[in-house]
């Protein structure tokens, strides 16, 4: 009986929380806590067009700006090249020839999106690298795009000099 009680009690407690009525409300934040204009976005000049590099694992989309050693930006999944954040572009931009693309399926990219893996994508990483003739090569994997980057790391470790894991699993 004392056990029943108990649970009673607790269900109680738990009814009248779940019954409470939920409050929304609209948060505004200073201006000093948003994000920075960039007048001089690198993937938003007008002199820098996107382009598409035809691979032998399909066409991939990609942006190239910057000058210095070459960095290749990997995006989490279903994420686009314009994902990136424009200060971050910028700031790369200063000292690396950065190349930004559009995975399988996403945007003007065009291999096979059916179905595919991590290896698969690393796989398209490789091909766009050996396409656009990049040598000692960073690639910044984030999130998922980490996964990818690790996997081209493991299967192809003659076109990455370095792998920059971001928010990565």
């Amino acid at each position: 009986m004392k056990r029943l009680l108990t649970i009673v009690a607790i269900a109680s407690l738990l009814a009248g929380t779940f019954s409470r009525p939920v409050e929304a409300r609209t948060v505004i934040y200073p201006a000093e806590n948003a994000r920075p204009v960039v007048a001089n976005r690198p993937d938003k000049n007008p002199s820098i067009r996107e382009q598409i590099a035809h691979t032998a694992r399909g066409d991939i989309a990609y942006y190239r700006f910057g000058k210095g050693s070459p960095i290749v930006l990997q995006t989490g999944y279903r994420a686009t090249l314009s994902e990136w954040d424009a200060t971050f572009l910028a700031s790369l931009a200063r000292r690396h020839e950065v190349i930004v693309f559009d995975n399988r399926g996403i945007g003007r990219s065009e291999p096979d999106a059916s179905a595919f893996t991590a290896r698969d994508m690393a796989d398209d990483l490789d091909a766009l690298i050996s396409t656009l003739k990049l040598r000692n090569v960073t690639v910044l994997g984030w999130s998922m795009g980490g996964a990818v980057a690790a996997q081209l790391a493991l299967d192809h470790p003659a076109n990455v000099q370095r792998i920059v894991l971001m928010s990565a699993p």
